[in-house]
């Protein structure tokens, strides 16, 4: 799966953050978990008002608990169906600024930890 079309992603990141709700965060970045023919699993965006339990037990691992809020990486994994977790191949990763521009996207060493416990060896980003 060596042929990833980042504009297709692009595209869907930019729709995820037209929704209303999405629109003040300040990091806009969105994480879609894929299958081996490239389809998406399931898709996660940053939250600066929410956590989960992944995220706050990795951050504490890396003695970094003001990174307790939910990074798109670990919120796409999370949401995976315990049928999906089996399925799952690699991560794409995109950020974006506020004109939705693309910007370098590389999971932090915390997401990076998570990723790698998933058992997800491809990583994609911006």
């Amino acid at each position: 799966m060596s042929n990833i079309d980042l504009a297709k992603f692009h595209t869907r990141a930019k729709i995820i953050f037209d929704r209303e709700s999405l629109r003040s965060n300040r990091q806009r970045v969105v994480a879609f978990v894929l299958d081996s023919k490239g389809r998406i699993l399931t898709e996660g965006w940053n939250s600066y008002t929410k956590t989960h339990p992944i995220q706050k037990q990795a951050a504490l691992a890396k003695d970094d608990q003001h990174k307790c809020f939910l990074h798109a990486e670990i919120h796409a994994l999370s949401r995976l169906s315990y049928k999906q977790l089996s399925k799952q191949e690699s991560i794409v990763v995109m950020r974006m600024d506020s004109k939705k521009r693309l910007l370098p996207g590389k999971p932090c060493p915390i997401c990076q930890d998570v990723i790698k416990q998933y058992g997800i060896d491809s990583v994609i980003h911006s």
